[in-house]
């Protein structure tokens, strides 16, 4: 079956209304798009015509080239010559792989806060759990993701740890790719933060972790159980570490 054509007419943008601003077309254009395909307004299985991004945005083929060059090379499009551009799926194996790395790595974050956060690294996470909490009735869930991510971004700035913020980075953008996003419960992420933050105020590492090790398990369990079945959520490839005690329901 050979991919639709598509191209976004008048009102049925894909990027929003507002023109892009400023001089840094490129990476607007970058950040638009990858938007686009992370929070899945582009499809796979659609061929998109650059030159109908490009008129999307208002803005010249250069920068859209230049954008889609660097998705091409972080596996999140596929440029076909002379017709446009394919998103790239990601199959099972590779959703289970990013999964078991997150678990990894999160966890490890909130170790390493708890030992290294400083008191402003510290205000700043605060900041973000307060945020959250500001907007737990919205039913905008873009947004809500933004924030949770926001979260975990200052605790892995407490961590210390350029790689693991880096990782983590990329993780979250492409688990976004294939996350249950209409499951995500604001009230359950909340409570599991606020034991993340009080275990990292006190400077408990152990209970650090173990805090974020239970919020990754309950966070497959509400999006990603499609992923990862429910039976295999003893399987904490965390507790391999050191760091952890092992699983034990």
């Amino acid at each position: 079956m050979n991919p639709q054509q598509n191209h976004p007419g008048a009102g049925d943008s894909l990027f929003g209304s507002d023109p892009i601003s400023s001089h840094t077309y490129k990476e607007q254009a970058y950040r638009l798009i990858k938007d686009a395909i992370i929070y899945r307004k582009m499809k796979v299985g659609v061929v998109y015509s650059q030159d109908g991004i490009c008129a999307d945005m208002q803005i010249s083929r250069t920068p859209v080239r230049e954008a889609l060059l660097e998705l091409q090379q972080e596996g999140y499009v596929s440029i076909l010559r002379g017709r446009g551009i394919t998103i790239v799926p990601l199959g099972q194996k590779e959703a289970r792989d990013i999964i078991e790395m997150r678990r990894c790595i999160e966890p490890l974050g909130s170790f390493l806060a708890a030992q290294r956060r400083s008191s402003n690294q510290l205000g700043n996470l605060f900041s973000a759990l307060q945020e959250m909490e500001k907007n737990a009735g919205s039913s905008d869930n873009a947004l809500m993701y933004r924030l949770d991510r926001e979260f975990h971004y200052h605790m892995f700035q407490a961590a210390d740890n350029g790689w693991l913020q880096r990782t983590n980075e990329q993780l979250r953008d492409h688990i976004l790719r294939f996350e249950n996003q209409e499951a995500f419960q604001i009230v359950p992420v909340l409570e599991e933060h606020r034991g993340v933050y009080r275990a990292i105020e006190r400077g408990n590492p152990a209970e650090a972790a173990e805090a974020m090790r239970i919020h990754m398990a309950n966070s497959i369990r509400r999006t990603m159980s499609h992923i990862v079945p429910l039976r295999e959520e003893n399987a904490d490839p965390t507790a391999a570490m050191g760091i952890l005690p092992p699983v034990t329901g």
